[in-house]
């Protein structure tokens, strides 16, 4: 690719893409040693039984939308809830990150849906492939709605990979790590399944009893966040629970949740009725914005703009739960609407 000069035009400020959409062959930020300030949701957190290290995700994009932050004050924040953090823009080792100078609570709480990855795909993640993807909350999962398998039970330094089939080969495998860290390792002590027992208090003691990797493992999917390092992209489990329907018995863990309530704004500035809905739904703001109504799994079923008053027909939408977010210059907000025919 030749060499590219960009910028971008916002009227509401810096968000996390701006950050981490490059043209640089190396993934580089081209805000390197810049001091930026940025809003997005906690994926993961320092609290007990999390990961361990503070990631945002910017609510509303779907590629370069994750950042990985370090520094002080992170200890307070919970997973969902919505952070702005000023810091500065770091490479470290080929992974962007924050290294935060101040950083608060904006009230409001969200949950971010995984981006599906398959872990197979050699050809998606070559060449930096995945780098749209670092740092953003993901799923390995079989587009084939298959079973995941443990393919490569140890890459080394506590590299494991899984693929859809047992007998995959690295090249069709999707690295995991669990049970370090230490200085080039950033992954979870509430994660069981590691490549060695030794990990149970090397690079950091793990907090349940270690189960060593075998390719008889299988799994409907796995989430974390995905971390670059040493020229390869890995998957990081938050924890136990991030491996959807183990074929191994692995110890239930549970995080904190925030104190804040769904979205304190929300309750103050948006009004949604009736809910349950049938045939039709009220939206009300205070004042203009845009509705973005979407399944709980991220799908967006409608998406429109309003002066304070909106009525959408639901008649045609399926029985279930969507989330209705309002984006605003004046704040933003998420209501669950429940739709029953």
């Amino acid at each position: 690719m030749p060499n590219v000069d960009f910028y971008t035009v916002r009227d509401n400020g810096l968000t996390i893409p701006d950050i981490q959409f490059t043209f640089n062959s190396n993934g580089a930020s081209t805000l390197n040693a810049q001091t930026v300030t940025v809003t997005g949701i906690v994926t993961a957190s320092t609290k007990i039984g999390d990961l361990g290290y503070l990631y945002l995700q910017d609510e509303t994009a779907t590629a370069w939308a994750g950042i990985w932050c370090v520094g002080i004050g992170l200890n307070s924040y919970y997973r969902d809830e919505e952070v702005t953090i000023t810091g500065t823009v770091e490479e470290y080792y080929g992974m962007t990150r924050l290294n935060v100078i101040s950083s608060n609570k904006t009230g409001n709480k969200s949950i971010i849906t995984p981006t599906i990855i398959d872990p197979s795909d050699s050809a998606s993640y070559a060449n930096f492939g995945w780098e749209p993807f670092e740092s953003m909350f993901v799923r390995f999962e079989d587009p084939q709605a298959g079973k995941l398998y443990v393919s490569q039970t140890n890459l080394g330094f506590g590299d494991y990979a899984v693929s859809n089939s047992a007998n995959a080969p690295v090249y069709n495998s999707a690295r995991v790590l669990a049970g370090r860290q230490a200085t080039t390792a950033y992954s979870s002590l509430n994660v069981q399944l590691v490549t060695d027992t030794s990990y149970a208090n090397l690079d950091g003691e793990m907090n349940y009893t270690p189960i060593v990797v075998n390719d008889t493992m299988s799994f409907d999917a796995i989430e974390g966040v995905l971390y670059y390092g040493f020229s390869n992209f890995r998957l990081l489990p938050r924890n136990n629970m991030d491996f959807i329907n183990p074929s191994v018995t692995l110890d239930s863990i549970s995080v904190a949740s925030s104190p804040i309530g769904l979205d304190e704004w929300a309750s103050s500035n948006l009004k949604v009725y009736p809910n349950p809905a049938q045939n039709w739904v009220q939206l009300e703001s205070a004042g203009e914005g845009i509705w973005t109504i979407s399944t709980i799994l991220g799908e967006t079923v409608a998406q429109s703009s309003t002066a304070g008053s909106l009525r959408l027909e639901t008649a045609d939408w399926s029985v279930g739960t969507y989330v209705a977010r309002f984006s605003s210059a004046k704040g933003a907000g998420t209501v669950v609407l429940m739709i029953q025919h």
